[in-house]
């Protein structure tokens, strides 16, 4: 998880570059090194929008990118983070949980297993962005299929929170506000 390989790496220059022990020792006993999964569909430099998009920001951004509305940030960790972060003040999608792995695989398989799969076909369909491909009658119950019948099949988590999430998926798919590009 990345979590401990932060850990991992922030423990091996603090030995490399001759920190003091005492330091090592804070960084082991009073620092939590949290694994996170973020699922948010990033579609990129909007070269189609930049000229609108720069005018209402009321600069030039050469590092501007798009996504999705929806997110979702999974954070494995201890509950006092919650109180910590304020995530009561907030209306935020973060969950902090003890074990982040049946988040990272159903989101792993569900939606980066559909969107590889349906990258290759809708290519070759002459098709550019993921919506397009969604809005094809054939390549939209392809993935379909690939998600129901081969993806969740093979998932050792709760079927009716999989076939949720892969309705969901299918609807972020299908957003006609965003142009994820099949080969971006």
């Amino acid at each position: 998880y990345n979590g401990d390989a932060l850990r991992e790496l922030v423990l091996r220059y603090a030995q490399e570059w001759a920190l003091p022990a005492a330091f090592i020792a804070w960084l082991n006993d009073a620092n939590t090194f949290c694994s996170t999964l973020v699922d948010r569909i990033v579609t990129g430099y909007p070269r189609d929008e930049v000229a609108e998009l720069e005018a209402g920001l009321g600069y030039q951004d050469s590092f501007l990118d798009t996504a999705e509305h929806f997110y979702l940030f999974v954070i494995q960790g201890p509950k006092s983070l919650a109180a910590e972060l304020r995530l009561d003040k907030y209306s935020l999608n973060v969950l902090i949980v003890d074990d982040i792995k049946p988040y990272k695989e159903r989101k792993v398989a569900i939606l980066n297993g559909a969107h590889t799969a349906l990258v290759p076909v809708a290519f070759q369909a002459g098709l550019d962005t993921v919506g397009e491909a969604m809005n094809d009658a054939e390549i939209c119950a392809f993935v379909e299929k690939a998600i129901y019948e081969e993806i969740i099949p093979v998932l050792d988590l709760p079927r009716d929170e999989l076939h949720s999430f892969a309705s969901a998926v299918t609807g972020r798919f299908r957003n006609p506000y965003i142009k994820h590009q099949l080969l971006s």
